[in-house]
């Protein structure tokens, strides 16, 4: 039984063991008789009798043997404690003894990283066996200490290190701590960083100090990002590739570039992406080396091999049993006599997952098989597997703390009982996504084997719920409204019945009070998305804005409330009717205005009910938008059946469309068409509901509402007929921020239906685009009119607002 016992042993324990204790077994052997040796043979495993024990050698086994106890005897200065031994032993008092357990003992405490050396002896008894455990315990941690630490403190590092003291000093979880402090300087821009580590003896007996000796080195700011290899691309398109060497300008207060390794490991992958998605199928990164030019700059240098420009010979399919290559190669992006594209070969991978997936083929994969031709020729061949059809089974949700299971499920493509289809589980996945309820990279939706047969797959949903609550204090100055001050309050996961908590609905709670030198408002605003559990928003708003900044004869005040539903009408759809009830208040006139001014002055009761029809598909609402379109037409009346002091009616059309261009530029258009008129006997359209251009949304070469008719003293009176067009080309300058170019036209007439354009006014003008997170959009745009009626003058117009947010 020794012998097992030391196979168990790591070799460093198993070279501990003193050789007395290995010679006595053997001794003992050749010292019986021949027959009593044969009787002695089940019992071999027992060690001899010590002289200082009471019993002799535990005799062969011929019935059960009960532990009647469980003694501990350590060797050296360090301990561990009884329970914490016993816990981890199967050989406890009253237990029956077998070599088996012996061993799993043995196992089970060198396992606890507790031991440098075990040995576990049955000693004979009365009445039983006692087990004497016989061990060297490793030294207790005592103490964590660090030295040459100047970019961190001392306690700093131990919260990252984790070593417990009083645990035991362990190897691993020593070299453990070091490689944990070794990526936080290079993370902090600390390429040269060394970390060294020892065990000494601690203060107290049984336990150590670990001792960590750390060289920082210098600082690692990029000063430049160098290219060896590279004769395809040059340095400006490959450096476009690498994000270590952005700058956030806008950060003033740290405009350095640090040497950071998971930056470097995607830029490296970036690189090669390049050029592989030009068909350089063997292009290396071969490594990246920081080589210090002074005592805190490096240039990094990107070393590169290219190898040959491949071209597509062939593409084919394999394994398809169920659907005819024909169906298959013609959506396929590489064609025979193509430059190879990594990209354009997973694009295929995808095609082919999503043509078997939206047919219910939830294991259906491909895999890419290239085959080099002579000449630098690639034959690709995609080997598919089809795997079976499946339905889905049961769709299980996790990970939402607060937000209602309903709230995930109503946004679900896909139900269970139906046809699998990978389309729709994706598509579901955005949803949830676009929610903005969880972190975007843990919304996972996972096929799983079903309970309920072979032919289902049930689907694991799994999100990680982020803050949907904000509360926002902050200031912002434009060219429309001046200084502004505000506080907006903003749940978009509200629950009106949740109290006190109020979340979990997916309801969208607001409310914001402004004010400033021109304006003054207070909105709270409540939309439920799925009204009467249908897809179907219903909300409504309750307002009070006084906007001084519409002339400088007069001021606007406007008091009501409205509800307003979206129905969605398909994926990129939806129709938008609006009920509105407000008072309207002109005050505060000039003497010194007009007549056609004056005559405005008065309340105003107005009821006013609205539609649109929406279609929007592009890729963005929050950031940068590269491509998609986005059309809107509406229609809206005023008094008649719905009673009120104005009468009227407004038609509006609006476009938008995006291109994505090279360089990362994106190309938009956009312009809208808008016409108001009496409606019933009405005599005229009251100066709030009549169509301005001019200011940063539209005409940028000219002053807010500055274009159109004009009274006698220039004030703005507006028109019934409006269109503009407005053209712009946006560019990157540096990270958060992209210069513009632009061109803007429009007109506005003062009779309805009037879409003459001969007294068009016109600019042409570039910006900028900056996006600060916790602030927000920066827009800042300087126009230059190029044609202007005789009411405006021909100089450049500033136009910029930001919201800075606190």
């Amino acid at each position: 039984m020794k012998e097992i016992h030391e196979s168990l042993r790591p070799a460093a324990a198993r070279a501990g063991t003193p050789l007395s204790l290995k010679l006595v077994p053997l001794v003992c052997a050749l010292a019986l008789p021949t027959g009593a040796l044969a009787q002695a043979l089940p019992a071999a495993d027992a060690p001899p009798p010590r002289t200082e024990e009471p019993g002799a050698l535990a005799p062969p086994a011929a019935e059960a043997r009960v532990v009647k106890s469980v003694e501990l005897r350590f060797r050296g200065d360090a301990t561990v404690d009884r329970e914490r031994v016993l816990s981890n032993m199967r050989l406890k008092a009253g237990e029956t003894y077998t070599p088996e357990k012996v061993e799993d003992d043995i196992r089970a405490l060198y396992a606890t990283g507790d031991f440098i050396d075990v040995q576990i002896l049955p000693v004979d008894v009365a009445g039983g066996v006692k087990i004497v455990v016989s061990a060297e315990a490793r030294a207790g941690l005592g103490q964590v200490e660090f030295s040459g630490n100047t970019v961190f403190n001392t306690d700093r590092l131990r919260k990252e290190v984790e070593l417990k003291v009083g645990g035991s000093v362990n190897d691993a979880n020593l070299a453990k701590a070091k490689d944990t402090i070794l990526e936080l300087y290079k993370s902090k821009g600390y390429p040269d960083v060394t970390v060294d580590y020892a065990v000494r003896p601690g203060a107290q007996p049984g336990f150590s100090r670990a001792v960590f000796t750390i060289d920082e080195g210098g600082r690692g700011i990029i000063r430049n990002i160098v290219f060896e290899g590279n004769t395809v691309f040059s340095h400006r398109q490959l450096k476009a590739e690498v994000k270590s060497d952005d700058r956030n300008w806008l950060k003033f207060w740290d405009l350095k570039r640090r040497v950071e390794r998971d930056k470097v490991e995607e830029d490296m992958k970036s690189v090669e992406t390049y050029y592989q998605d030009r068909g350089y199928l063997d292009a290396r990164v071969l490594g990246v080396e920081p080589v210090r030019v002074d005592n805190d700059k490096v240039d990094l240098v990107f070393r590169i091999s290219e190898g040959p420009r491949y071209t597509v010979a062939a593409v084919s399919v394999a394994g398809n049993k169920l659907y005819q290559t024909q169906d298959l190669i013609p959506v396929f992006q590489l064609e025979a006599g193509a430059i190879f594209s990594l990209a354009d070969m997973k694009a295929d991978l995808q095609t082919i997952s999503d043509y078997y997936g939206s047919r219910g083929y939830a294991d259906a994969d491909a895999i890419p098989r290239i085959d080099k031709q002579p000449g630098a020729q690639l034959s690709i061949v995609y080997a598919i597997t089809e795997g079976n059809p499946y339905k889905v089974g049961k769709i299980s949700i996790s990970g939402n703390q607060k937000t209602r299971e309903s709230v995930i499920r109503r946004e679900l493509s896909i139900s269970p009982a139906d046809d699998y289809n990978t389309i729709k589980v994706r598509r579901s996945q955005q949803r949830l996504i676009e929610l903005d309820y969880f972190e975007p990279a843990s919304v996972s939706l996972m096929p799983v084997s079903s309970d309920l047969g072979p032919d289902y797959k049930d689907i694991n949903i799994d999100v990680k719920e982020k803050p949907t609550g904000q509360v926002q204090f902050g200031a912002g100055f434009s060219s429309i409204d001046n200084l502004v001050g505000f506080v907006e309050v903003t749940q978009r996961n509200f629950d009106i019945k949740n109290w006190p908590s109020f979340t979990g609905a997916g309801q969208l709670f607001k409310m914001r009070l402004r004010g400033g030198s021109r304006t003054k408002d207070f909105l709270l605003s409540l939309t439920e998305p799925f009204f009467m559990g249908q897809r179907l928003a219903l909300g409504g708003d309750l307002f009070y804005t006084e906007k001084n900044y519409l002339s400088d004869d007069y001021d606007q005040r406007n008091i009501g409330g409205s509800l307003f539903m979206r129905k969605p009408l398909g994926e990129h759809t939806e129709f938008r009717p609006t009920y509105t009830l407000q008072q309207v208040e002109i005050y505060d006139m000039d003497e010194d205005a007009s007549l056609a001014l004056q005559s405005e002055e008065g309340d105003f009761i107005q009821s006013k009910l609205g539609g649109a029809l929406v279609y929007d598909n592009r890729n963005s609402i929050r950031h940068l938008i590269t491509n998609g379109h986005k059309i809107s037409l509406e229609a809206a009346f005023s008094g008649g059946v719905l009673g009120g002091d104005v009468d009227v009616y407004n038609v509006n059309l609006a476009g938008q469309k995006y291109w994505s261009m090279p360089w990362n530029t994106v190309f938009s258009v956009q312009g809208e068409v808008n016409l108001s008129d009496t409606l019933g006997d009405a005599d005229r359209v009251p100066i709030f509901e009549r169509q301005f251009l001019g200011g940063a949304n539209n005409l940028r070469g000219f002053d807010y509402r500055d274009v159109g008719p004009k009274d006698e003293n220039g004030e703005p009176l507006g028109g019934l007929t409006a269109a503009y067009i407005t053209a712009e080309v946006t560019f990157p300058i540096i990270n958060k921020v992209r210069g513009a170019f632009f061109a803007d036209a429009g007109f506005v007439n003062s009779d309805s239906w009037d879409f003459s354009g001969s007294d068009y006014n016109a600019d042409i003008g570039l910006g900028l685009r900056l996006e600060l997170p916790f602030i927000g959009p920066i827009k800042l745009d300087y126009g230059i009119p190029v044609t202007s009626d005789e009411w405006n003058d021909s100089g450049g117009k500033f136009n910029f607002s930001v919201d800075i947010k606190y």
